[in-house]
């Protein structure tokens, strides 16, 4: 089990996120269903093992000190492997969400320890996920599909 601390999206912007999903299902894309019920979120860091009460205390320390943070979905993004890969909604770096992550970095390693390599200062990716095992030959018809329903009107920014 991991612990990590997340951005969650707005309830507008998840709902649409989660119509994206669905309408990529509809395409017959598969990997989208994950094996957990998924909240659209940015992850600003992870650590391995189980939470403790400083675990918590950061994050109850944290939140009211982030707020909101506004973005704009840049891209969609992929994390490549060998047959599936991970596929994601990539909102732009602003200065904010960079903040964000910058604040969770400090607080999470000066309290409880270094976080995995991905969530590193100049590592970071941030990202939505919208499928994590999707078959590389699909990747393409995702791309393409997003940017064709953003085409549509699809809401592209938010608030976390």
């Amino acid at each position: 089990m991991g612990f990590s601390v997340e951005l969650q999206v707005d309830q507008v912007a998840g709902e649409s996120i989660r119509f994206l999903r669905g309408a990529l299902m509809a395409r017959g894309i598969r990997g989208l269903n994950m094996e957990y019920e998924y909240h659209p979120h940015v992850t600003l860091g992870y650590l391995e093992g189980e939470p403790s009460g400083a675990a918590y205390d950061v994050v109850r320390s944290l939140a009211p000190r982030i707020g909101e943070v506004s973005f704009a979905i840049g891209s969609v993004g992929v994390f490549p492997g060998d047959k599936t890969s991970v596929v994601f909604l990539s909102p732009v770096p602003s200065q904010e969400l960079l903040e964000a992550h910058a604040l969770a970095h400090g607080m999470m390693e000066s309290t409880l320890g270094a976080m995995g390599s991905h969530y590193q200062k100049g590592q970071w990716v941030p990202h939505m996920t919208l499928g994590e095992k999707v078959p590389n030959g699909d990747v393409p018809l995702i791309v393409s599909s997003v940017r064709e329903i953003q085409a549509k009107g699809f809401p592209s920014r938010g608030v976390f």
